[in-house]
């Protein structure tokens, strides 16, 4: 599959409901897990669970666009990644 742009309906995209209604329940089961667990963990593990979720979306996204970054590359520490994003 390549980029949106370069498929041949674009940019009228056409789509089976049946087709993403599992990958949306799927979906939507995983999100209420996360909130559940933000709900029974401190602030610290929340800071590590975004971490987590962050590096892990860094590494899928890396290697959709063909490269393969090493996993030490996309670990950021809990403070250092809030005051990158402009936090604490």
């Amino acid at each position: 599959m390549g980029w949106n742009w370069q498929q041949a309906d674009w940019p009228n995209f056409a789509y089976d409901n049946k087709v993403l209604e599992p990958l949306e329940s799927e979906f939507l089961l995983g999100a209420g897990e996360l909130l559940g667990v933000f709900r029974h963990v401190g602030l610290h593990e929340r800071d590590q669970i975004r971490v987590d979720l962050i590096s892990e979306e860094a590494l899928r996204t890396s290697a959709i666009e063909g490269g393969v970054p090493q996993p030490i590359h996309t670990r950021l520490k809990p403070a250092s990644n809030r005051t990158k994003m402009g936090g604490d």
